[in-house]
């Protein structure tokens, strides 16, 4: 599957991540998928060794903050050719060289039956299990409890051969469980296998390693040496922060396509608008041929951003075609609005505009692939702040949007002055550039209730106060637009 533009790392380029165990791996880029999300990266060896490196495997489901540090420009060198059924015998043979070592071990062979396989196995490919034999080549059979006199099978060269392997590792060693050299002794409860206790200080003996790794300890980082110089190292993730990690990027998910799915909303709620209009000979609030120009730039933006090519360079293209579009429809003086109903439709679109720059900044990306930029995130959160001043401003002034908020909200005037305080704070931290994160949390949880409430009362705007059906759905889905930004800032603010 291959990447969308913008959302792949070009190979060379050095990154930065942090794990959601707030570990810092910083290195050069050698390899990504974008379908299970995995990043190869080169680091310096842990090992300090000349010419030697590590190589990280990330999973980028558990990386809390990326960040390319050098992106590099010019084309990678073309791959080298492989041989795909050279590499796929080679993976087989090592999944059955597995599947057996495991069949061992659960059949419950001895520690020297393994052994024996293993050292048979790197000369004779042709040795497999069968029960807790060991069949060499279909000719010869090694049965417990594997010493010279089990091997059995015809005279030969085959037999004779197993024959010395098994012999040269039937020879005792320095020390064993049953024969203990003089001057040594074995604490098997403080002590474990491989290890020595001597009973006299003065006679300790050097005991040879065994032949099986011991099973290492579990730790941040599991590393496989592939080859001489090259280790892979696995970052381990906890499950938790992991979980909570996938939440978030969900929700700034469905914050993004709310935002990104609004201008469709909007141009098809014009549309109705216009044709109701056109019923009782009333005029658009922009001019009809300029008006399918503005649609069509609309649509246009609205549509890649949703598809995820050049979102942010289309973001910031919505956010200007909007405040155009809003500035042609003021000075047109086509339509007249109320006082209170210009400041509801104006604040909404400026706070829209302030969530698309928002987006443009490069904020609800899972991968980005350029820093951020803080000016624009910080000029779309002064948008949104100037929104909350006239929601607060609506509240004190507007005789209609107290009476909607009176009508149906429980407490009355105390609970309307509580949300006039609640706007100002909520404001002041969108312009002062403080405790954006929580604001945003707080406005995301506010908005959906004053939706349905307050917006989804169709009956109070449209009987009541004459607003048009249509023009107050296009209300509707601009405060859904401005709650996606808020989850947006929520999420990656």
């Amino acid at each position: 599957m291959a990447a969308p533009p913008g959302e792949y790392f070009s190979v060379g380029s050095q990154v930065s991540c942090r794990t959601c165990q707030e570990q810092r791996l910083q290195g050069e880029v050698v390899a990504f998928d974008y379908q299970s999300k995995m990043l190869a990266l080169k680091c310096p060896s842990s090992s300090g060794k000349p010419n030697h490196a590590d190589i990280l495997l990330i999973n980028l489901q558990f990386v809390s903050e990326i960040e390319i540090i050098n992106d590099r420009t010019e084309t990678p060198p073309p791959l080298a050719s492989l041989n795909v059924s050279k590499l796929a015998s080679k993976a087989r043979t090592e999944k059955e060289e597995k599947l057996s070592q495991a069949y061992a071990i659960s059949a419950g062979v001895s520690l020297e039956g393994q052994q024996l396989f293993q050292t048979i196995h790197k000369t004779i490919k042709d040795c497999k299990w069968q029960e807790k034999n060991i069949v060499v080549m279909e000719e010869v059979v090694i049965a417990p409890p594997y010493q010279v006199e089990n091997c059995k099978g015809k005279e030969g060269s085959a037999l004779s051969h197993v024959r010395k392997i098994t012999d040269v590792l039937d020879a005792p060693p320095l020390t064993s469980r049953n024969h203990v050299l003089p001057g040594v002794g074995r604490d098997w409860a403080q002590f474990p296998v491989g290890r020595e206790k001597p009973a006299v200080p003065e006679a300790c003996v050097p005991v040879p390693p065994s032949p099986f790794p011991a099973r290492p300890r579990c730790s941040l980082r599991s590393e496989i040496e592939v080859e001489p110089g090259c280790r892979l190292s696995f970052p381990k993730m906890a499950a938790g922060p992991g979980r909570r990690r996938r939440l978030l990027q969900l929700l700034m998910q469905f914050g993004s396509v709310l935002l990104t799915r609004c201008p469709f909303w909007g141009c098809f709620c014009q549309l109705m608008l216009y044709a109701e209009r056109a019923d009782a000979r009333r005029k658009p609030d922009i001019p009809v041929p300029y008006l399918y120009f503005d649609m069509g730039a609309a649509v246009l933006c609205a549509s890649f951003m949703s598809f995820g090519v050049k979102r942010r360079w289309f973001a910031l293209g919505a956010a200007l075609q909007l405040a155009v579009s809003t500035y042609a429809a003021y000075i047109g003086g086509y339509v007249h609005y109320g006082d209170w109903l210009k400041v509801r439709m104006y604040s909404r679109i400026i706070a829209i505009i302030g969530g698309f720059l928002v987006l443009a900044s490069g904020a609800g990306e899972l991968y980005r692939q350029k820093p951020r930029s803080r000016s624009l995130q910080s000029t779309g959160q002064v948008f949104l702040g100037i929104y909350l001043i006239c929601v607060a401003y609506s509240l004190q002034h507007s005789k209609e949007d107290r009476l909607a908020y009176l009508n149906h909200i429980p407490g009355g005037e105390l609970t309307l002055q509580l949300l006039f305080i609640l706007y100002g704070i909520l404001a002041l931290a969108f312009l002062s550039g403080y405790y954006v994160a929580l604001a945003a949390q707080i406005l995301a949880v506010l908005l959906p209730l004053i939706i349905l409430l307050i917006d989804g009362n169709i009956i109070y705007w449209h009987n009541t106060r004459r607003v048009e059906f249509w023009n107050q759905m296009k209300l509707i889905g601009e405060n859904v637009g401005i709650f996606g930004a808020a989850v947006i800032l929520a999420t990656d603010g």
